[in-house]
């Protein structure tokens, strides 16, 4: 990889790098003051400027009538009323969320018959100070902690209502979060964390996929097992710049009749329609007669499902059989999507920008991915490394990313 590519990919706007070795990570964008840290970094996730819904957490309080804890860190530089810190508000209320311009609320709904002062602890914290917190449901009481001193206890004997949700808390707060978790104390096992496992780790999923020859590429060719490499960014419902970079190796194919689909970087089932993607960066070898072409798409599904983006047509440019650097630009801010090889813009266009689209049934549980093949359009393409970044890159910047020298 060219260094300059390593260095961009260290800088704070660095969203997310995959490389085939250890240096695979998402990179929070809001790093600053820490380059290259991977994620969690010591600046912790701000949920106003990296809005974040928790998709990750799963059921979050699958106890029934067992004994649980639900505890934390947080910490917030103002107080403004109605924002969520981390809290569900809805069947079966639990969490904290902030009451007015100066308290934080604990509230604990587990227990039935009790008047609303006894379900909850209001809180008044230090600005820009970290605060540790624990609310329980243990032996009969409802129990609150602050900073390890125990400050409240509601009798809840024989008054248990059951946890048994799938409903995902939520934080729109500007504040900050760490070593969240959920625990059933009845059985021992936490139910959930944050930083998640994953988040501790490599944060990727790697499916059907070799990398001991430096590159993402097929474990078994011609096997007819999908090949993806999967990490945890979510970009559902993104309303800023994006853009994509990657390093690849796209096969050319015989006049066969068929399509090949080179996915590089993507969210979804990116050859279905648009209710059933939230953006695909790929490249289309065409043979089919109605549809015959060679193209380097950028494309996301608009909130109304609506197609918006630019395909490149690349027939008659060199970027077949060899290693070449891709990228593709989503600028909201202009409102322009644009793609390019090797530095050279390959096709731009105006397009309507609004909020990535959803997706639809399974999709929802998806995530972007590199090297993610398409059913039945499998292209035996590999991939060096890609990257994503959290702004619109201007022409010199991507410029500065190409040409390198091929990894194998």
């Amino acid at each position: 990889m060219a260094d300059i590519a390593a260095q961009m990919a260290q800088g704070p706007r660095c969203i997310l790098a995959v490389y085939p070795d250890d240096r695979a990570s998402w990179l929070s964008p809001l790093q600053a003051g820490v380059p290259g840290a991977p994620w969690p970094s010591l600046e912790p996730r701000n949920f106003v400027a990296e809005t974040e819904k928790w998709y990750d957490l799963g059921i979050v309080s699958a106890v029934g009538m067992d004994d649980w804890e639900f505890a934390g860190e947080f910490q917030t530089s103002e107080i403004t009323h109605g924002a969520n810190i981390i809290y569900r508000s809805t069947d079966i209320r639990v969490g904290l969320y902030m009451f007015n311009t100066n308290i934080v609320r604990f509230y604990n709904s587990s227990a039935s018959g009790l008047q609303t002062a006894d379900l909850m602890y209001e809180y008044m914290p230090a600005l820009n100070t970290w605060v540790k917190w624990r609310m329980q449901r243990v032996d009969g009481w409802l129990r609150w902690f602050i900073n390890d001193v125990e400050v409240k206890s509601t009798n809840a004997s024989g008054k248990y209502l059951s946890m048994d949700s799938v409903l995902p808390p939520t934080s729109t707060a500007d504040c900050h979060l760490r070593n969240c978790c959920f625990k059933n104390l009845t059985t021992g096992k936490t139910l959930w964390s944050y930083p998640s496992f994953a988040e501790r780790t490599r944060l990727l999923t790697l499916t059907n996929i070799r990398t001991d020859r430096g590159v993402f590429e097929g474990a078994s060719t011609g096997s007819g097992v999908l090949r993806r490499v999967k990490s945890q960014l979510d970009l559902r419902g993104n309303t800023t710049s994006k853009t994509l970079v990657c390093k690849c190796y796209i096969p050319s194919h015989a006049d066969d009749g068929k399509l090949y689909v080179s996915g590089l970087v993507t969210q979804g089932h990116h050859t279905s329609g648009a209710a059933s993607y939230v953006f695909f960066f790929s490249v289309w070898e065409d043979y089919r007669i109605a549809t015959r072409g060679k193209t380097l798409y950028l494309r996301f599904a608009g909130s109304s499902n609506a197609v918006r983006g630019v395909g490149g047509n690349v027939a008659d440019i060199n970027i077949f059989d060899r290693w070449v650097t891709l990228a593709g630009v989503i600028d909201y801010a202009s409102g322009k999507v644009a793609v390019y090889m090797d530095g050279v813009k390959v096709a731009q266009a105006s397009v309507v920008m609004e909020p990535f689209g959803q997706g639809a049934g399974n999709v929802l549980s998806d995530a972007v991915s590199i090297l993610h093949d398409a059913n039945n359009y499998v292209s035996d393409h590999r991939i060096a490394w890609a990257h994503v970044y959290d702004y619109a890159m201007s022409e010199e910047e991507i410029r500065l990313l190409a040409p390198s020298a091929d990894p194998v």
